[in-house]
Order: C-alpha cells, then structure tokens, then sequence
C-alpha cells in the first residue's frame, strides 16, 4: 500500500518547514512519528557543520597524540613499551611508565571512539539527538560534540 503525508511544521528555533513523505508501507518498516520528531527537531545544518569542524579537528588531535604514544594493532591501539635497559631499576621505571601510557592510551582511544559515533551520528542526520529521540542543546554540543545525553 502507497502512502503520503505532508505536514507544515516548525520546530523550537522557530524554523518552517513543509514534509513530504512519500513510502510503500509494505516495504518500509517506518515509525513514521519518530521520523517526523527527527525532522522537526534537527539542529540546524550550519550547526552541525560547526560541531562537525570540531570534531574532525578533534579526532586528528587524537590520533596524533594516540600515535606518539600507541601504534596501530588491526583497529585498535597498543601502548608502546619503553625499553632503558636491563637491570632491576630499569625494568621497574619500563613497567610504571607503561601503566601510565596504557591508562593514557585507553582513555584517548576511548574519546576517539565517541569521536567517530558521534561523526557517523552527524552524516545520518541524527546528530544532536539522544538514544530517546530528545534534543541535546547547543551549549551541551559546544561543549561536549560527542554527547549523546542530556543533562538534566
């Protein structure tokens, strides 16, 4: 069965927009109301195209800082072992800075991961938007262009 909807709506910053929507219901499992909900509340696209700069710049800064201390095992990073010598003191030093860098590592690799979430969110047009379908505010974004929650 072929279906339509067209709807004029505006969304909280007060932007107009007409949809239409045009699907073959039998092919298209669609929850047609969450998919209005994203169109309405979408950041607008100059924002995401800021908040999609910072995070591009972002995820070059830490894969630089990843691969001064880190390299590449398949798709994820190892720290490097520092290797000073052979005697006990050595050994001893090579093993705390160790922990150190793969503590260090870890955590990089961690914010590099919701890095690259938060660009795929941003070029399926669902960036901004929590798990829940709720708007994340700019401020939130500013600060944070990785978050996937609120705060309340």
């Amino acid at each position: 069965m072929l279906g339509f909807f067209l709807f004029k709506i505006t969304n909280k910053q007060g932007d107009r927009a007409i949809i239409y929507v045009n699907f073959d219901f039998k092919l298209c499992n669609l929850d047609l109301s969450r998919y209005i909900y994203y169109m309405i509340n979408q950041h607008k696209p100059d924002f995401i195209a800021e908040m999609k700069k910072a995070l591009q710049e972002e995820k070059k800064q830490l894969e630089n800082k990843l691969n001064s201390i880190a390299h590449k095992e398949g798709s994820d990073y190892q720290a490097n072992f520092a290797d000073y010598g052979r005697n006990d003191e050595d050994n001893a030093t090579e093993i705390a800075d160790y922990q150190a860098t793969s503590s260090t590592e870890k955590t990089l690799e961690e914010r590099l991961h919701s890095i690259q979430d938060a660009l795929k969110r941003a070029d399926s047009n669902a960036y901004g938007i929590t798990e829940d379908g709720k708007l994340i505010p700019e401020e939130r974004l500013r600060a944070n262009p990785a978050a996937t929650t609120t705060i309340n």
